[in-house]
């Protein structure tokens, strides 16, 4: 008996190919758009290196274009964005002079990141507030089911026994929280405790921020003592002055 013999699926073999001509053509046509370019000369752009003589720890550089300051270094990078504020290199010095750090971190790609120890301790202040001031358990109640069977000390926390209305067993869920808020503690589970979408926890600039912050600020006040600043700045206000 004949067994006939099954098509054989190309499908894969097309797509293969395909793919294969798709990618020649973009890379073709990436590569004739970019044959032209050369290096120029850009009036546009201006760099700085801040640092200290024969030793480069936390050395860090500075460039400036329109809108925008770049910083990269030893305390990694971040980019400052403000096109009103600072589309000539003077004017942006002056910007960060006078910016404090929240106001300079929001206009930059640094991200505040989940605080988990604050965010606990802050968390078992609204669960206490939402008890006493408004007899809503609920809060707790999620408290005590997540850190069912969690211990410390030598002393297991079991959600079936503990009750709400017991301060010393609020203070034990207390104790438990802080010493597990490194664990597995994230936004998701203040979300499902709190019910609560407008807040998920604390967030905050971590250390390397505060630095980035502070080495543009000084990188700011040197650049405010040099000839090339003052000059222009002097001028102007001697042209600016002249009018009147």
């Amino acid at each position: 008996m004949d067994v006939e013999e099954s098509p054989i699926d190309l499908t894969e073999t097309i797509t293969e190919y395909a793919k294969k001509d798709g990618d020649r053509c973009f890379t073709s046509y990436v590569e004739k758009t970019l044959s032209g370019h050369k290096l120029l000369d850009d009036p546009n752009t201006k760099a700085w290196f801040v640092g200290k003589e024969k030793d480069w720890n936390y050395a860090f550089r500075v460039v400036w274009i329109p809108g925008n300051l770049h910083f990269s270094g030893d305390l990694d990078e971040v980019t400052f964005t403000h096109y009103h504020a600072m589309p000539t290199w003077k004017e942006a010095v002056n910007w960060v002079d006078r910016a404090d750090f929240s106001y300079l971190m929001e206009k930059s790609t640094a991200k505040r990141k989940f605080v988990q120890l604050k965010t606990v301790a802050e968390l078992a202040r609204r669960a206490e507030e939402y008890f006493i001031q408004f007899a809503d358990p609920n809060p707790w109640e999620k408290i005590y089911e997540y850190l069912d069977g969690f211990f410390v000390m030598g002393r297991s926390f079991d959600a079936t026994e503990l009750r709400v209305e017991d301060p010393e067993a609020r203070k034990f869920a207390i104790e438990l929280l802080m010493e597990h808020a490194y664990s597995d503690f994230t936004p998701e589970t203040v979300y499902n405790i709190m019910d609560c979408p407008d807040w998920s926890g604390v967030y905050e600039y971590d250390a390397q921020a505060y630095w980035q912050y502070h080495g543009m600020r000084r990188w700011a006040a040197l650049v405010k003592e040099t000839e090339e600043y003052k000059g222009e700045t002097e001028e102007k206000c001697t042209k600016s002055s002249e009018l009147f």
